[in-house]
Formats: C-alpha cells, sequence, structure tokens
C-alpha cells in the first residue's frame, strides 16, 4: 500500500510541475516566430508519461528515484566493496562509484553516485543548478541483484530521458570460462590478490581476486572465482574497476520498490542503444516533433530530431 500512495504522491507533484510547464510554454509563444509557434503543445497526462521532470535546467529521469521508493530488507550484507569506476568512451574517461554487496541469499551491485545523488536531489534549492549534477557521473545506470540459491539474476536499468522506472530483465547465471594465473599476485586494499582472465559478452577481462574473501559471486556479472574480485579491467582500456573500500557490515541489505516494466535482455538492449542514438525520442510522444530547447543565455531555439546529437554510448556489454 505505501508504494501505491507514493506512486500517486509523485504523479500529483509531476502533474504541478507539469502545468507550471505548460503555462511557461504559453507565455513564450507570443514572442517567438510564427514558424516556431506551429509547435504542439502536449497534453498535460501525455507529457507526464514522456517528458523529464522540468524544472529550469535538465533533471536527470532518475531525479528521486530512490528517496521516493520503498525499501525492503531482503538479505544481511556479509561483505561490501566499494569500487572507484573509471569509463572511456572515445577520448573522454569519466568516473562512478560502484558498490558490490553479498550476503547468505543475494548479491547485489550498484552505482554509490546514481543512489546518492537520487537521495539528495530531494532539495528543491538544488535542482536547476547543473554544477551539482555534473558533480556525479553515473556510469552504471542499472540495479543489479543475484539470487545465489536460485542461480538466476535481475538487473534494472534507466533509460536516458525516459520515465523514471527500471527497465528489467532476468535471467540465469551464464556460464563463465576462467583462466587462473596464480604466479601472477598483487596487492589491493591490503588483501593479496591473484589474477584470473575471462571473455564475456564481447569484452576479454582481467580480474584480480581475493581468496581470503570467500565469495564466489557480488562483483557485477563476473561470478564463479574462489575469491572476491577487487579489480577488473577490459583489454580495450575502457571500463576499469578498483577496489578502494572493504566492510563487513552486518547490515540489511535493501532492495528499493521502485516502479519496474519487465522486458527481455535483447529489449533492453535495444531500447537502450536507439534512446543513446536519438535521445530526443524518450522526450517525445510523437517520433520526430519538433520541441523547444532553453540554451544557457536563455534563447529559446526549435530543434529537430536530426538535430539532436547522439549519447556517447561504450556499454559494458558489447554483446
Amino acid at each position: 500500500m505505501n508504494l501505491f500512495r507514493e506512486a500517486g504522491e509523485r504523479r500529483m507533484s509531476l502533474a504541478a510541475r507539469a502545468g507550471a510547464m505548460l503555462l511557461g510554454l504559453a507565455a513564450l509563444l507570443p514572442s517567438l516566430p510564427a514558424s516556431a509557434q506551429q509547435v504542439r503543445v502536449l497534453p498535460l497526462e501525455e507529457m507526464k508519461r514522456r517528458m523529464p521532470i522540468f524544472s529550469g535546467n535538465y533533471v536527470p529521469g532518475f531525479e528521486s528515484f530512490y528517496s521516493t521508493a520503498a525499501p525492503e530488507a531482503i538479505d544481511r550484507i556479509a561483505l561490501r566493496v566499494t569500487y572507484d569506476l573509471e569509463v572511456r568512451t572515445d577520448t573522454l574517461v569519466r568516473r562512478d562509484r560502484v558498490v558490490a554487496e553479498t550476503g547468505g541469499r543475494y548479491a547485489t551491485f550498484y552505482s554509490l553516485y546514481l543512489r546518492e545523488l537520487s537521495m539528495n536531489h530531494t532539495d528543491k534549492s538544488r535542482r536547476t543548478v547543473c554544477e551539482w549534477m555534473r558533480s556525479c557521473s553515473v556510469l552504471y545506470p542499472a540495479v543489479l541483484r543475484v539470487d545465489l540459491r536460485r542461480r538466476t539474476l535481475e538487473e534494472g536499468e534507466l533509460f536516458p530521458h525516459l520515465e523514471n522506472l527500471l527497465h528489467t530483465y532476468e535471467e540465469s547465471l551464464p556460464a563463465i570460462g576462467w583462466s587462473l594465473d596464480e604466479q601472477a599476485a598483487q596487492q589491493i586494499a591490503g588483501y593479496r590478490c591473484l589474477r584470473a582472465r575471462c571473455t564475456f559478452r564481447g569484452r576479454r577481462w582481467s580480474v584480480w581476486y581475493a581468496p581470503e574473501l570467500p565469495a564466489t559471486a557480488g562483483f557485477w556479472k563476473l561470478h564463479g572465482l574462489p575469491g572476491m574480485i577487487l579489480a577488473a579491467e577490459d583489454d580495450a582500456g575502457e571500463w576499469r574497476f578498483r577496489a578502494i573500500g572493504i566492510e563487513q557490515p552486518d547490515e540489511p541489505m535493501l532492495r528499493y520498490r521502485v516502479p519496474t516494466r519487465r522486458m527481455t535482455r535483447e529489449r533492453v538492449r535495444r531500447a537502450a542503444r536507439h534512446l543513446y542514438d536519438h535521445p530526443v525520442d524518450g522526450m517525445l510522444a510523437d517520433k520526430g516533433q519538433d520541441y523547444f530547447v532553453t540554451v544557457r543565455d536563455g534563447r529559446h531555439l526549435l530543434v529537430t530530431r536530426d538535430q539532436c546529437a547522439p549519447i556517447p554510448y561504450n556499454p559494458i556489454e558489447l554483446e
């Protein structure tokens, strides 16, 4: 019942903000050229479904993703590892911070920046501050949970510009063929680690695992080693993880009851690719419809779908 009540309150809040956006757009129309005034004003219900929350500057679709969700304890955390994540797309390197938690029944993997950004985004004074929103990079916009008993995983991904919900699929734990190199060793976060290599969904990975931390799963989807993975890098040098903190907190492992759309893995991958290539489609009800963009100097321009640049996309899974 709490979930439905919170969802209703969220819809009411969205409706109020969407109404304010429509009034603002109507006020702008008389000052725009006649050709620009032909743009269709979206009906309120349609805009609530399709448009991101608008408050002067672009606000990510996960703006209150966790803060409005009801948490549920599903396990006890026996081990928590925090990693620095670097991702290279073209020549740009961006950073995230991700967390792996393992328990007796489940293992979870999520972006700490995504969770903290969402939790703190309820502060209305921050909603129009672009610098604050850019202070965190969310490079893993997903939540992964592994059921250790059933040997299945569930991953939910947030798409750019498209609704505040997880697009979720479930699959069996994929088989991974490891090549162990016990002659190679290094210290990571105070633990002696050994090297292993595998090929997984289009990338060749080198990982370092700690036999002193006997967790066979927890680090993303790479499982089956006799110890927790504390560092990983693909051969292209595009995705790089390294542990910076290790805890044994004995705290509840939480699942957040957030809006979810269940799909197949292939549909999730196709939809993600499309929305990164054509991000405006996530904002418009009618594909190809012109729309307004507010630029920094306050001018309002009419931009078409073909003029909208794609978002650089370098997913962790290539296949």
